[in-house]
């Protein structure tokens, strides 16, 4: 199932969620983890470059030019890809997986 956020800075996501793209050009985002560990300090996390770009189209927004990714919603509904990982455990800090993306081995 893809999710899409547009709720700005209040949304709240899964904790088992994969980033596939963002609305930033270069395919990062700040996540708050506090329900989880705690901490309040958001920390920088970036969606693999192969997705991100497929995701999504560069663009120039209207009110400040900066340049932004747009998503490719066709693209997202069509989107085939398997995420291999271990079961969940208590390590939260860790998360070895891979991810098969258009036929590519995908380190997450």
């Amino acid at each position: 199932r893809v999710t899409t956020l547009d709720d700005g800075c209040s949304a709240m996501v899964p904790a088992d969620l994969t980033l596939l793209a963002t609305s930033a050009e270069d395919g990062s985002c700040f996540l708050e983890t506090a329900n989880l560990d705690g901490e309040t300090n958001l920390k920088l996390r970036h969606a693999p470059e192969v997705a991100h770009k497929a995701l999504t189209a560069t663009s120039v927004s209207s009110s400040d030019g900066a340049r932004v990714a747009e998503p490719l919603l066709a693209k997202m509904r069509d989107l085939s890809a398997t995420i291999i990982c271990s079961l969940p455990d208590a390590m939260i800090y860790d998360f070895n997986a891979r991810m098969v993306f258009e036929g590519k081995d995908v380190p997450l």
